[in-house]
């Protein structure tokens, strides 16, 4: 998904684990107002929200299926540019 030093990058950044959990935190209190957000989508960002070692255990998550590599790709892209 991303090139080595970018991945590191990312991965060793505390705000994306934390932007990750707020997004989930703030989907699910939408959820009774909007409709549930994609259970994927939640999957990833509890995945990443764990901390250092997401990218790891976000690949290890698309290889077992348990999530679509669009998915995870934009799940990624918006930690990143902070949406």
């Amino acid at each position: 998904m991303l090139g080595p030093f970018e991945e590191t990058a990312a991965d060793q950044n505390p705000y994306t684990p934390q932007n990750a959990l707020a997004r989930l935190e703030r989907d699910t209190e939408y959820a009774a107002q909007r409709g549930a957000t994609r259970a994927d989508i939640q999957n990833a960002r509890r995945i990443i929200g764990e901390g250092p070692g997401w990218d790891d255990r976000l690949s290890r998550a698309l290889t077992e299926g348990a999530l679509l590599p669009g998915v995870a790709a934009a799940v990624v892209a918006a930690m990143s540019e902070g949406s």
